[in-house]
């Protein structure tokens, strides 16, 4: 079994991830906290700028990543620092002012971070592409091998562990015992400070929490893409879905929000480029939604019974862009799923993003394009016969369907897809 080890001499170690955020990418932002001495903080935005470049104004001298989901199959956190069987090193360190020993370029979302605050309170506000959460968790070894565990909770609000872990049955009833990261030693190894998850946490904050069971459970609501909605340059339909791994019922909203990264730039994200509709309800093209320009904020919500998945898809009307747009030129917004009243204040953000085709609006007008069509039928209709015969329940079936520039439909039997490649090297295909 591979094993890791969190703690380094003087020092804390993280995951590497040479992750690098694309270019144009949506961006959020998140309020980060150092009290004296070790921290752990958990980040759900992976910035574009450089690990140097985030950390510099840090009072620390290093700062290590660890990725609490890369470990599918070995334990997150070893209190003896046991790496016996370790295949690949799975955390790393960033050093102030030593290249050659920071193999840690930049912070995917998703980690946690530790390290030792040289000096006093310190708060700061980092921005980047968030990713919706993701945890794995391991049986629990006595007390020397934990999960460790970042929260990811609504502005301003403040709940306890029990309330956020409702639906993970890795840890029954209340109160149970929990670890913090602490110490002001900077020269020994930091502290385990016991607590129990009855005491408040905020939004980033880190608990080390045991666990009678293996499972991927990542919090109250499971949204995916992880990534979020990428339309590329082409891509006009997009499905989100998200599910409600509580014990009980709860409301989930879609907020919709602007990203940091029209501030660069050159097109403002307006809330008409999308049309949305509940894909597990809405079963017409009547149904899609358009959302009017000036739109952000709420979207819409539902009531989730424990275990449900509510599939929304998301459709880009090209449409509505800005004429001439060069092909590439990136757009987007931040979507984010929250736990309205379930207690675990949960939220999860990812974002929407997509590139202009850079071909004139008619060729990809709204809705024109192809389309796959969830049926079902109740009853059917023989060829000759004068009257319908149920089906004796509900028969499904999918179906392809062509919409033209001018409205026109036509059902299709095969659709072929074909291209050639340009002087770019950029790929054009036709159906």
């Amino acid at each position: 079994m591979k094993r890791h080890q969190p703690i380094f001499t003087g020092a804390l170690a993280l995951l590497f991830c040479a992750f690098a955020p694309r270019a144009g990418a949506q961006s959020a932002s998140q309020s980060i906290f150092l009290g004296p001495g070790w921290n752990a903080v958990y980040v759900e935005v992976s910035p574009e700028a450089t690990a140097d470049e985030v950390f510099s104004a840090w009072p620390v001298d290093s700062v290590g990543i660890y990725d609490p989901a890369s470990f599918l199959s070995t334990r997150q956190f070893t209190a003896d620092s046991d790496t016996q069987g370790l295949s690949l090193r799975p955390i790393s360190m960033w050093r102030r002012g030593v290249p050659d020993a920071s193999p840690v370029e930049r912070i995917p979302a998703g980690v946690v971070c530790m390290a030792f605050n040289t000096g006093f309170v310190f708060r700061t506000t980092i921005s980047g592409v968030p990713a919706a959460p993701r945890t794995t968790w391991h049986v629990t070894d006595g007390e020397t091998v934990f999960n460790l565990f970042g929260f990811s909770v609504q502005d301003r609000e403040i709940v306890t562990p029990d309330a956020y872990l409702d639906g993970f049955g890795g840890i029954e009833g209340k109160g149970r015992k929990c670890w913090m990261i602490g110490g002001f030693s900077r020269d020994d190894t930091y502290e385990l400070i016991l607590g129990n998850t009855s005491s408040p946490v905020e939004n980033g904050e880190v608990l080390l929490l045991p666990s009678s069971e293996v499972s991927d459970w990542s919090g109250a609501l499971f949204v995916s893409p992880m990534l979020g909605l990428d339309f590329g340059t082409n891509a006009t339909i997009r499905t989100l879905e998200v599910r409600n791994d509580g014990t009980a019922a709860r409301t989930v909203a879609l907020r919709l929000d602007r990203s940091l990264a029209e501030l660069d730039s050159r097109v403002v994200f307006s809330p008409s480029f999308l049309r949305w509709r509940d894909a597990d309800a809405a079963r017409t093209n009547a149904a899609w939604n358009a959302l009017r320009a000036g739109d952000f904020g709420e979207i819409a919500r539902k009531r989730l019974e424990a275990g449900e998945t509510w599939r929304v898809a998301f459709g880009l009307d090209r449409t509505a862009l800005p004429a001439g747009l060069p092909r590439g030129t990136a757009f987007g917004a931040i979507l984010t799923a929250l736990d309205i009243d379930g207690g675990s204040k949960m939220k999860a953000s990812v974002p929407v993003r997509g590139a202009a085709s850079g071909v004139a609006a008619a060729a990809t007008a709204w809705p024109a394009g192809l389309w796959v069509a969830d049926v079902a039928f109740g009853s059917v209709l023989a060829p000759g016969a004068s009257e319908a015969t149920e089906t004796g329940g509900t028969a499904k079936a999918r179906l392809l369907v062509h919409v033209d520039g001018d409205g026109r439909i036509r059902l299709l039997q095969r659709v072929v897809a074909a291209g050639d490649t340009a002087s770019d090297g950029s790929w054009n295909g036709r159906l």
